[in-house]
């Protein structure tokens, strides 16, 4: 890891991905080898989720970034939406074609598009806390 702080775990076919602070994203396969699949990032990575062959990760902040990766590491699409600014705790899961996204700032879930990361709606939550 290079010194830097792992924030996310998440495990697809046999490849354990790991967040990091600096934003950027390391792989390590089966055998152990350790590889850097995404670079440094505006941010630290604060989930990491599968979606249709897809990783999804959030970099944390406010704006907080949804971006959405091919398993070879390249960037398929990225968004930035206001409100995600959390420094603890998983702060968004996939759901089948949703990811939810809590948004501490603004005491809402954020519903985005898994595929194309447009939001689709936001919900009140008064009780999440930030």
């Amino acid at each position: 890891m290079s010194g830097d702080c792992p924030n996310a775990v998440f495990c697809y076919k046999g490849i354990t991905y790991v967040g990091k602070n600096s934003g950027g994203i390391d792989s390590i396969d089966l055998q152990g080898n350790l590889t850097t699949f995404v670079g440094t990032g505006s941010s630290r990575v604060g989930s990491i989720q599968e979606n249709d062959g897809k990783l999804l990760m959030m970099r944390v902040g406010n704006p907080y970034q949804l971006c959405l990766h091919n398993l070879d590491g390249s960037l398929a699409k990225i968004h930035q939406q206001q409100g995600g600014d959390c420094h603890h705790g998983r702060q968004m899961v996939v759901a089948g074609d949703l990811a939810l996204v809590a948004s501490p700032t603004l005491r809402q879930i954020n519903v985005h598009c898994a595929k194309d990361l447009t939001l689709l709606r936001s919900t009140k939550c008064d009780s999440i806390v930030v």
